[in-house]
Order: structure tokens, then sequence, then C-alpha cells
């Protein structure tokens, strides 16, 4: 006759089950936990990056642009690095009606620049944004607030390349010296996570409508100013004959 109750090797049957059972049930929570934080992580750099590339993209479409290219600014250049490197820094004049400073008499023009610095806390690379009102009237090298505010962008954006088009070649450095904006700007961004397996690139090309320069104006006026001479010589040359006759 059986007494009631389970046997010893009942029970072992069942913790094996029983721990199979858990086991399975932490690996799966722990592969849907994984899961979530890859897919948060991969929407993250998504929406930096995107955000990023908006804001650049809405900055160079307003340029601001004039006859003078030494009245207006648009510079990249190269930037000595924390890390001993070096890194591109885009720097231009921009049209904006957002005050940069709250309760203060701004103009509608800013320089704003673009460049990727580390964080020494949490290791990470940060694109900023330095945004600073251009006071009219006021030489550049006299104005003492020239720093700007600076705002972090994206914290998680590795590496920004810009390039420019001047009609020729791709060049990666632009200044005063070219006296002229370029005809395309590509500007690459690209966003990396701390495990850096997953990389985001998004690349944006912005053109830059060309304007003349008074160098230009005034070689289109005395051109108009030699044709319209011509044309009273021979108006003239014309009435003489007649006269003659």
């Amino acid at each position: 006759m059986r007494k009631n109750g389970f046997t010893f090797l009942e029970l072992m049957i069942a913790v094996v089950i029983g721990a199979f059972v858990t086991v399975t049930a932490v690996a799966a929570m722990r592969g849907i936990t994984a899961g979530k934080q890859t897919h948060q992580q991969l929407t993250e750099l998504s929406d930096e990056i995107r955000y990023s590339s908006s804001l650049i993209r809405k900055d160079l479409n307003n340029l601001y642009r004039c006859g003078d290219f030494r009245q207006a600014k648009f510079e990249l250049s190269y930037l000595d690095g924390e890390g001993g490197g070096s890194v591109q820094s885009l720097t231009f004049y921009t049209v904006s009606r957002k005050k940069a400073r709250p309760l203060q008499p701004e103009g509608d023009v800013y320089e704003v620049q673009y460049v990727v610095q580390s964080d020494l806390e949490t290791e990470r690379s940060i694109l900023v944004r330095r945004c600073c009102p251009v006071a009219a009237g006021i030489p550049e090298a006299e104005d003492i607030q020239r720093s700007g505010m600076l705002a972090p962008i994206a914290e998680n954006i590795r590496e920004m390349a810009v390039r420019c088009y001047d009609g020729t070649d791709w060049v990666d450095e632009w200044n005063e010296e070219n006296g002229q904006y370029p005809e395309l700007v590509e500007v690459a961004l690209l966003a990396a996570g701390n495990n850096s397996e997953k990389v985001f690139k998004r690349s944006l090309f912005i053109h830059v409508p060309r304007t003349k320069t008074n160098e230009e104006d005034t070689d289109r006026q005395g051109r108009q100013n030699q044709e319209s001479g011509e044309k009273k010589e021979q108006a003239a040359g014309a009435e003489n004959d007649e006269g003659d006759r």
C-alpha cells in the first residue's frame, strides 16, 4: 500500500523542471529588456541625428548673403581637438527671428558655429552650437561678448564632416580668401551609442545661390556704360551722315 506524499525522485524531478522554467523565464526577460534598451537607444540616435540635420539645414538655408563677401562670414576650418586630433568647425552668419538673448535689443543676423566636442565627464562626443548676435556698427575685434551662447545639440554625434563645392572641386576648408560663397555644402553626421555597435549616418546637401560681388557689379556697370557710349557714338555718327546728305 502506497503512503500519501511524493517520493524523493519525484521531488528531484519537480525541482529540476521548476529550475528550468525559472532560468528560461529569466533569460526571456533579459532578452526583452535588452531588446527594449537597444530599440530605445536606436530611437534616441535617430532622433538626435535627425534634429541636428534639421537645425543645420535651417541655419544654412537662412544664410546671410550680401554682395561683399568680406562683410559676411562663411568659414570652414580645423580646430585642435581635446584628444590631440583635429575637428572641423563650421562658422557662418545666418538670419533668424528667434532672439538669442531675451529682453535685449538684437538684430536678425547671428553668427553660428557648429563643432563636435568631447565631454570629459560622460566621455561622449557632443555636437554643440554657438550662437552670437552680430552687433551692427561694432567691429568683431571690439565686441567683448563675441563668445556668444553655447548649447549642446546632440550627445551621441561622434563626427561631423563638411565639404564645400567651389564649382570645380570639393574642398574641406573655406575662408575669406575664397572671395565667394560655395555653390554646395555637404554636411555628414555620424551618430553612435556607447558600445559603438549601432551607427547612424546622414548626409545633407544645401545649395547656396551665388551673389554678385562688388567687382562683378563694377565690371557689369562698366560694360553697360561702354555699350551705352558706343550706341551714342553710332547714333551721333548716323545723324552726321544724314546732315552731310
